[in-house]
């Protein structure tokens, strides 16, 4: 999710045990540096959902990025009652980047989700899935779950406005089939000089008190695990520039979150 043109796709894309590789962006010009700087041709197809039922008033959007700071939002109480559009972009090589609204994309039910991200004439089952085995395996599941092995949130979770997180949580849970993982990285405004500072965002800071609160309290979830932990202002550089945000302790956590079988 939120992924930019991010290294990571081509990494995962070109693994030997990964069937396929789903990214999601708001901003078009994600996919179109992505294909540029790795060479990577890609096929367009452009894509009209029907209007779906208002779920939320007021939903907070992912509707533009600036830079490292992540995503902005804003809010419109009419988005999803439009036809939802959104353009896939398939290299036939096991990559697709999708750009459209992340909250569009996820609230959808699985078989409209899957118009997007299988290109024409791809098998569906295997197609849809970024999985961390075999791609025989994935196959032998029933075409029409359409879930995801392992989802890698990196800078997605931290972009949403926080009154939206339960909501995101839950959705993550529903694209997982059971079993699944996903790869959360979160920062943590640990020390600031300031209620602001600390609140401030995009990227909003997620401590590991608020992940566990927001997973844990999940059906769904068997266990949250902290694999990693890491301050992020090594360098004079890095701690003048988030000194000038009033953060004076920052610190990068990568957790392991496991879905029930």
């Amino acid at each position: 999710p939120l992924c930019g043109k991010s290294v990571d796709l081509a990494y995962l894309a070109s693994h030997p045990q990964i069937s396929h590789v789903v990214g999601i962006d708001i901003v078009r010009n994600a996919a179109e540096d992505f294909a540029s700087d790795h060479q990577f041709e890609f096929s367009v197809e452009e894509v009209v959902q029907a209007p779906q039922q208002q779920q939320h008033d007021n939903e907070c959007k992912v509707v533009d990025t600036e830079g490292d700071e992540g995503k902005r939002c804003k809010n419109n109480a009419n988005l999803s009652r439009q036809p939802t559009t959104m353009t896939s972009y398939h290299n036939g090589k096991g990559l697709t980047i999708l750009i459209g609204d992340l909250f569009d994309f996820l609230s959808m039910n699985n078989t409209d989700r899957v118009k997007y991200m299988v290109a024409k004439g791809m098998h569906s089952s295997s197609a849809t899935t970024k999985t961390t085995s075999s791609s025989s395996s994935s196959s032998a599941l029933p075409p029409a779950e359409y879930l995801f092995d392992t989802i890698y949130d990196r800078a997605s979770m931290v972009a949403i406005k926080p009154n939206l997180r339960n909501d995101y949580v839950t959705l993550m849970g529903e694209l997982l089939r059971p079993g699944g993982v996903i790869l959360l990285v979160s920062l943590d405004r640990r020390n600031t000089m300031s209620v602001v500072a600390k609140e401030d965002g995009p990227p909003f800071s997620i401590d590991e008190g608020e992940v566990r609160r927001l997973y844990e309290s999940q059906e769904w979830v068997e266990s949250v695990t902290l694999l990693e932990e890491v301050n992020d202002l090594n360098s004079d550089k890095d701690r003048e520039r988030w000194e000038k945000k009033g953060v004076l302790e920052l610190y990068e956590m990568v957790f392991l979150i496991r879905k029930k079988r």
